[in-house]
């Protein structure tokens, strides 16, 4: 059986590699992007590999006044933070 084996930036993932963490933080920032930017900061410092961030426009993706719609409402990260998460996330490897 052949094992396949990809890179995820500059660390190789699959059969044979060491463990590839992922730290989840969701909407955790609650929308605010200095929330992310420490977030993102202690996880690179609790040794995860990467992080994963959620973000949802309630008004397209909920139906409005429902529980789910009232959770992920102003929890959006503008595309501008999300380039800014990037370039941050890049530097600290």
């Amino acid at each position: 059986m052949k094992h396949l084996n990809v890179n995820f930036g500059n660390k190789k993932v699959g059969f044979g590699q060491p463990v590839f963490i992922v730290a989840e933080i969701g909407i955790n920032h609650n929308g605010n992007a200095e929330i992310c930017e420490k977030l993102v900061r202690e996880a690179v410092a609790a040794g995860a590999d990467a992080v994963k961030l959620q973000v949802i426009d309630a008004e397209e993706s909920y139906v409005t006044k429902t529980p789910s719609y009232y959770e992920f409402k102003n929890k959006n990260l503008d595309d501008q933070i999300l380039k800014n998460l990037m370039k941050l996330c890049k530097k600290l490897k």
